[in-house]
């Protein structure tokens, strides 16, 4: 792909980031797809697949009588925008309530992949790009050629593509002054993907995954209420729990038969809470196995440390690298008046 006159950045050329482009449409979920047909223009939102090693295309998909891939497919012009919006910005200034954002706008025309093999091989990168760790066969069922025949796909090649982004806070006139009347600041939205996908391990018949949706709150009631440091959790609570949490479900087929959660700010500081696996299946390695996964994830890259708590599980968590802390006296708790006199640390 390359720049040109219709990718030129007029407003803000200073947030220009061309090096960016791969990154931006590997990472984007939705694509806005524009095009003009009989004097009438159209956008039309699209799920996608690109590959940085095939920076040059752009593939769509859907039904074969979808008006707009049926249009695209004539290679007439199109423009494919991608946007992942990251930030509400707040000013103390009317003008200067903005967004954080990192955008591509491509320029294309369009052809159809007629061959069924390679139609294959895009469907199941894109369903490995939109749900890391699914697999075919394994996870779902190869698509038939009945149903690879029903499917028009349509390959863009871009032309050219530019890409922009704004990040910061405010830069309103009084934005910088602490005691101005107002506030000023940004929201966050959901951080890069890249940490927020749900991750899978697969050991057959198990599996570990990040997937919250997968579990079923009932099941892992049942699985951690019998625990010793779960006397008062009630179901409520459990809810409160795994929306606030990176969540690891340990399966045998569906049945979710382990667990366990960090409670992390995504940056210096993690607590491992809640490691359980069903009676019926220890003895096997799985509860060893869970932890690793969990030191695995990509979030842990990101923290300074780790802690958790324990009354009989210290060899299990010593093979996998904790350590008491060196210096015990760094360490304080505060225990809330209505827990005090109970047993309250796992």
């Amino acid at each position: 792909m390359k720049s040109e006159i219709r990718t030129t950045l007029r407003q803000h050329p200073e947030r220009a980031c061309p090096e960016d482009i791969q990154q931006i449409l590997a990472e984007g979920y939705l694509a806005h797809v524009g095009y003009s047909e009989a004097e009438q223009t159209y956008v039309i939102p699209f799920s996608y697949h690109f590959d940085p090693a095939e920076p040059d295309w752009l593939y769509l998909h859907g039904s074969p009588v979808s008006h707009s891939l049926l249009a695209l497919a004539q290679g007439i012009p199109a423009c494919i925008e991608v946007t992942q919006l990251e930030g509400l910005v707040f000013s103390r200034s009317a003008k200067y309530h903005s967004m954080n954002y990192r955008s591509v706008v491509c320029f294309g025309r369009g052809q159809v992949v007629t061959d069924l093999a390679r139609k294959r091989e895009i469907f199941d990168a894109m369903i490995a790009r939109y749900h890391p760790g699914r697999a075919v066969e394994a996870d779902y069922e190869a698509p038939s050629e009945a149903q690879l025949r029903g499917s028009l796909m349509v390959a863009i090649q871009i032309e050219a593509a530019s890409a922009k982004q704004r990040q910061g806070g405010p830069k309103g006139p009084l934005d910088s002054q602490i005691f101005a009347p107002g506030q000023a600041g940004v929201v966050l939205l959901e951080p890069r993907q890249e940490h927020w996908r749900p991750a899978l391990w697969s050991q057959p018949p198990f599996q570990i995954s990040t997937e919250t949706a997968r579990i079923e709150p009932e099941a892992l009631y049942a699985l951690l209420k019998p625990t010793y440091w779960n006397q008062r959790l009630t179901p409520e609570g459990l809810l409160r729990r795994l929306k606030h949490s990176l969540c690891f479900g340990l399966y045998h087929a569906a049945e979710l038969i382990g667990f366990a959660r960090l409670v992390t700010d995504h940056d210096s500081f993690a607590y491992l809470a809640d490691v359980v696996v069903d009676p019926h299946w220890r003895g096997q390695g799985l509860g060893s196995w869970l932890t690793a996964c969990i030191l695995e994830h990509p979030v842990m890259a990101q923290i300074r440390w780790c802690l958790l708590s324990t009354r009989d599980a210290h060899e299990l968590y010593r093979k996998q690298g904790f350590e008491a802390h060196q210096k015990p006296e760094k360490l304080m708790v505060y225990i809330p008046p209505h827990m005090r006199g109970e047993e309250r640390l796992a």
